[in-house]
């Protein structure tokens, strides 16, 4: 078993190519904090969504414990309140489960408009967003199937949608902070 402590040597060696890269090309230090942070974010993420991973469990083996995908928007998400209603536990399972893939995925959307110009239009980042959670699921899947055997994680649809969500608040905060600091620019021209 792969466990998530396992992610801290790549992220490492990661933030230390990173630092090195942006020190070589003389980034600017707030462009190249920004690059660490989402590095390090990255190395975060990877491991909340892919680890623990269980590499020693043989192929073929796939545990009992229920469903591995939903391909249908809002199944999981309503499959959860219907559990968090039934068992009484509203705070641990819906905050959890819905709450974790809402705010996993904030810094990323206020990275993102920081990063590129580009980023800074709603489609554009959305569809970046989109893009990441979907690649989230399909490592999941295929790590997954290709190295236990089995989805060990649950591949999910809603996932994309609450990350996306989240990511879009993200953004908005950025958008706020933005239009909050522009008076304060403006006032030192």
């Amino acid at each position: 078993m792969l466990e998530r402590g396992f992610m801290v040597v790549p992220t490492g060696v990661a933030l230390v190519a990173v630092l090195v890269g942006c020190l070589v090309r003389r980034t600017e230090a707030r462009r190249t904090c920004l690059y660490l942070a989402l590095t390090a974010y990255v190395g975060a993420v990877a491991a909340v969504t892919l680890f623990p991973l269980p590499v020693e469990g043989g192929m073929g083996y796939a545990p009992a414990w229920g469903i591995s995908y939903n391909l249908v928007p809002f199944a999981g998400i309503a499959r959860t309140v219907a559990d968090a209603a039934q068992t009484g536990w509203w705070w641990s399972i819906a905050t959890v489960i819905v709450g974790g893939n809402v705010l996993m995925f904030v810094p990323l959307g206020l990275m993102l408009p920081l990063l590129s110009d580009r980023l800074r239009r709603l489609p554009a980042a959305t569809l970046v967003l989109a893009a990441c959670s979907a690649a989230i699921e399909l490592a999941q899947l295929v790590a997954g199937l290709a190295v236990a055997g089995y989805l060990y994680r649950v591949v999910d649809v809603d996932d994309v949608i609450l990350n996306v969500a989240g990511g879009l608040i993200g953004f908005g905060l950025w958008k706020a902070w933005e239009r909050l600091a522009a008076p304060k620019r403006d006032e030192l021209v």
